[in-house]
């Protein structure tokens, strides 16, 4: 099977059962407003996506623009070290390239969909652009620090949009048709976080539409350590 015939087919399938959200649904104020790169004599109404019918994340502050839109694609990580086969893993972190996104947003489809396909996909080395059709640019990365803050740095790019050290408000289960990882795993929470102090030019963010990256429930067969892989939408706000 060609990489090209896969990558379409994978497209096609993600379409075909694509969770049913909100969209053209406004997460405040409607005139919210992206310029992607390139694009920057078109003016974009960007959509915080919502899951319809469920309890949502709350709105961003009417105060707040849209800073960056981005994929996330890595891993969450977990242990098992010291728990009874019975007990749940623990989550410890995560790790993920963040890539450059706003130029799907004029095609909310195919954008709600690349975590779908896009958890399937080798990730790149650094130097590389992802989702090769449509060439996706590096411009920050997401781990956390030795404190447990969750940190978006997303300062490696040619622009430097900002730096987020974050702490978890809230959280609401993806939908239950959401893409499954590489090994049927489901997918891990939407979350609302915002500033914990420390950050630069950012003040806020969503995962959303995510794939992948849940641990199974218990430890049983698990090793001490281990990843889950996974995709999501970023869209930060400063």
């Amino acid at each position: 099977m060609s990489f090209k015939w896969s990558f379409t087919f994978l497209i096609s399938i993600a379409l075909l059962f694509q969770c049913i959200t909100a969209h053209p649904k406004f997460v405040g104020e409607p005139t919210t407003k992206l310029f992607p790169r390139g694009q920057k004599d078109k003016d974009l109404s960007a959509t915080l996506p919502q899951i319809e019918g469920a309890t949502n994340l709350p709105p961003p502050s009417s105060n707040l623009t849209i800073r960056a839109v981005v994929l996330g694609r890595g891993t969450q990580n977990y242990t098992c070290n010291g728990y009874a086969t019975s007990a749940a893993p623990l989550a410890i972190g995560a790790e993920a390239s963040l890539y450059d996104a706003r130029k799907l947003l004029d095609t909310p489809s195919l954008f709600n969909s690349l975590p779908g396909f896009s958890v399937h996909l080798e990730i790149p080395d650094e130097s590389k652009r992802f989702v090769a059709k449509y060439a996706l640019t590096r411009i920050g990365q997401h781990y956390f620090a030795s404190d447990g803050s969750p940190i978006f740095d997303l300062t490696v790019g040619r622009e430097n949009l900002g730096f987020l050290r974050a702490k978890r408000v809230a959280n609401v289960p993806a939908p239950a048709c959401a893409p499954k990882g590489q090994g049927g795993e489901g997918a891990i929470d939407w979350l609302f976080l915002d500033d914990k102090g420390g950050s630069q030019g950012l003040s806020a963010v969503y995962r959303v539409e995510t794939a992948g990256g849940k641990a199974p429930a218990t430890c049983d067969g698990m090793p001490a350590f281990f990843e889950v892989q996974y995709a999501a939408q970023y869209w930060f706000y400063g």
